[in-house]
């Protein structure tokens, strides 16, 4: 059993990474990522069914695609990925949830 967490679970850390205004790559976020969630040696060299991607790359790339698709991320037309004004306040409107339960 993966002990690499389902790509939603990237979706949120994915987003405060981008927040602080900063300019990342795809590569600078999986690296945050992997160090956030402490990723082992081990769980970097599971690879995906048909082998030709790592299975912690594949899930984060996921998660990147669905914040593109709903508009939370864009690309800088080079190869930073930025936070949209809709993904900010998502994240936000995530922050106040997280927090109201957190208060009950």
């Amino acid at each position: 059993m993966s002990s690499i967490p389902p790509y939603r679970d990237f979706v949120l850390p994915f987003l405060q990474i981008l927040n602080d205004r900063e300019l990342y790559t795809i590569d600078g976020i999986i690296n945050n990522l992997v160090i956030l969630f402490g990723l082992s040696e081990e769980d970097m060299k599971e690879m995906v069914k048909c082998g030709r991607q790592y299975t912690y790359k594949n899930r984060i790339i996921n998660a990147r695609t669905s914040l593109l698709r709903d508009g939370y991320i864009q690309y800088d037309g080079e190869k930073n990925i930025l936070i949209t004004d809709k993904g900010s306040q998502f994240l936000k409107s995530q922050t106040l949830l997280t927090d109201t339960r957190a208060q009950r």
